[in-house]
């Protein structure tokens, strides 16, 4: 993680996560949202296959199941692809 704080640029392991997410988010969320915003119900189908990517792991340490990712991470991913997820901001 210093490497990201000394020059902006996250390892390739981050890089790939970003793009999985970001298209998932183009390919599964953006088709539905604006259907969930309408009948404001709640994207199940959507959370379900967060958590089938493990998504949900992100923040807890691999010992434990999780991805081990750390929080200035969570909010640069975030960060990368606003427009694909704005309905649900």
């Amino acid at each position: 993680m210093t490497d990201f704080l000394a020059t902006g640029m996250l390892p390739d392991h981050y890089e790939q996560l970003a793009k999985t997410v970001r298209d998932f988010a183009q390919s599964v969320v953006a088709p539905v949202a604006a259907k969930h915003d309408e009948e404001h119900s709640f994207p199940y189908e959507v959370v379900a296959g967060m958590a089938d990517m493990g998504l949900f792991g992100l923040p807890f340490a691999e010992e434990y199941g999780g991805m081990g990712s750390v929080p200035s991470t969570w909010r640069w991913r975030s960060s990368r692809s606003p427009s694909a997820t704005r309905p649900y901001r």
